[in-house]
């Protein structure tokens, strides 16, 4: 599978039209193309705007229809949103790719997405990356699924095998498709969650929400504990349904009956351990703070224009906005996203769930997301970087870099001015790309860790790197290493089951190892 060889959609496309609205300044392009993919295969789709549909259907093959659509204030606008959004396609008949290509930080005179409505084999296993989609919908899919989105409807009908969908502010409703056959796994922050299987299944039910509540039309037999709420459905001896949300109610339906008849599991339980009452959020909002600022909730969101001091931000579940802190800055939320701005002292962003963007963080400092893409625009002292489960994207790094994704890409720039930084980039599952000025010195260490070496690019734009390769059980070791102009502070990229490309701005590209 030769995922590192996306091409650009221009390249693939079997019929185009587009259509400019000067009313109000708008373009929509239509795109259709078809390629092989095994029935026991597997699909990836990476769409962070826009959305997505998946139909499972017999027999092999994958068709593709998208729709890209581009709004901007005037027609260069548009025509400049037009050429920088784009789709790539990659993988083999095994293993497809779609990823949709943005830039990292868009421009506010244009917004676009890319919708797409796609056919595989219903055996196949699919797995969804979004960001902002009106809806992601998967259908009669008997292969596992997994999704993750920040905000959209997640609709999943008729699906038989292992299912995770992780989303931050999207409702999902889920529907097996026949009895239940394997475990599910569906958590949002603020969303809310509906499950409908038949009334004859055999499962466990595992049900947490915080404000919420759990209502169902089935015979559940279970008891509470704190939060959490853990019961059977008919035998306990099937699979496992794990239900998650905040903020939402989480309904579990027999097919043929409605959610208005649906009765609070806490009613019926009987053996209560420790039952919270349900916790009203709370919203804060200033324009300014002269001093120091402490705020800590439960459940709330956090809007502050400027912080003149330190900031102290703890929330359980909630968003953060803040504009700016002269000080120190701390903030820590159990589920949302996380937005700051210029950040002049050490700063620490810590969310279990959710993206993270900081336009500046001056002294450098630390920033966490449990699944979400972080992205910082800036930074001017030694920062670490984390994702569970996101890109990562730092636009302007003129400090030391330590960043590392379980699953994602990591986009790296330095700053033009810098000669030599400190730089350590790891992604678990992903690529690794990073740019520097012409005459960066470093000590350099690219290393791909892969089961299939002949599936994973590693690029430079410097020439003289050397390159060796090592077999680690099933997995073969490939790592070049060199002293760019002269050397200097070490360079460290590792991709496991991804490529690298080191990039130098007027550089070259040499393929270092690759198909």
């Amino acid at each position: 599978m030769r995922l590192n060889r996306l091409l650009p959609i221009a390249a693939l496309l079997l019929a185009t039209t587009h259509v400019a609205l000067a009313a109000d300044f708008a373009a929509t392009d239509r795109f259709s193309k078809e390629l092989t993919l095994d029935v026991g295969g597997s699909f990836l789709i990476e769409n962070p705007y826009g959305s997505v549909e998946v139909i499972g259907a017999d027999g092999p093959g994958l068709t593709i229809m998208a729709q890209k659509v581009v709004r901007g204030v005037d027609k260069a606008a548009i025509d400049e949103g037009r050429a920088q959004t784009d789709m790539a396609l990659g993988g083999d008949a095994r293993f497809r790719v779609i990823k949709s290509v943005l830039p990292a930080v868009r421009s506010t005179r244009w917004s676009s997405a890319i919708n797409y409505q796609i056919r595989v084999p219903r055996t196949v296993h699919v797995k969804i990356g979004t960001h902002s989609s009106e809806r992601v919908r998967v259908v009669n899919i008997v292969g596992n699924v997994f999704i993750k989105n920040v905000n959209g409807l997640i609709i999943l009908e008729r699906i038989a095998g292992a299912t995770v969908v992780e989303s931050i502010n999207g409702s999902i409703l889920f529907d097996t498709a026949e009895r239940v056959s394997a475990n599910v796994g569906l958590s949002t922050v603020n969303g809310q969650i509906e499950v409908r299987v038949a009334p004859e299944s055999n499962f466990r039910w595992v049900a947490d929400t915080i404000k919420g509540d759990f209502r169902t039309t089935l015979p559940v037999r279970g008891r509470f504990d704190g939060s959490s709420y853990r019961g059977t459905v008919n035998s306990p001896d099937g699979p496992t349904i794990t239900t998650a949300s905040m903020m939402g109610d989480i309904y579990l339906l027999g097919k043929g009956s409605a959610a208005k008849q649906a009765q609070s599991v806490r009613l019926r339980s009987t053996s209560i351990v420790s039952l919270p009452a349900p916790i009203a959020a709370t919203t804060i909002r200033k324009a300014l703070v002269q001093g120091s600022f402490s705020y800590e909730t439960s459940i709330g969101n956090v809007a502050v224009g400027e912080i003149r001091g330190n900031a102290r931000i703890i929330t359980g579940a909630g968003e953060v906005q803040l504009g700016s802190v002269t000080g120190e800055c701390y903030v820590n939320s159990r589920g949302g996203p996380l937005h700051l701005g210029d950040i002049f002292g050490p700063l620490t962003a810590r969310t279990r769930a959710g993206d993270i963007l900081v336009h500046a963080a001056r002294d450098g400092g630390t920033i966490t997301s449990g699944g979400g893409t972080i992205r910082l625009l800036y930074n001017g002292g030694p920062t670490s970087l984390s994702s569970g489960g996101g890109d990562i994207i730092v636009r302007q790094a003129a400090g030391p870099i330590e960043a590392e994704t379980k699953s994602g890409d990591i986009t790296i720039t330095v700053d033009a001015t810098v000669k030599s930084e400190r730089i350590t980039a790891k992604s678990s599952k992903g690529n690794v790309t990073l740019h520097v000025p012409p005459g960066f010195g470093a000590d350099l260490v690219m290393t791909i860790l892969t089961s299939e070496p002949d599936k994973h690019l590693m690029r430079s734009d410097f020439h003289g790197l050397s390159v060796r390769r090592d077999q680690l059980g099933t997995r073969t070791r490939i790592q070049a290493t060199a002293k760019l102009n002269g050397g200097g502070d070490r360079v460290e990229l590792t991709a496991e089951d991804g490529g690298i490309q080191l990039s130098s701005r007027g550089g070259n590209a040499v393929t270092v190892i690759g198909p």
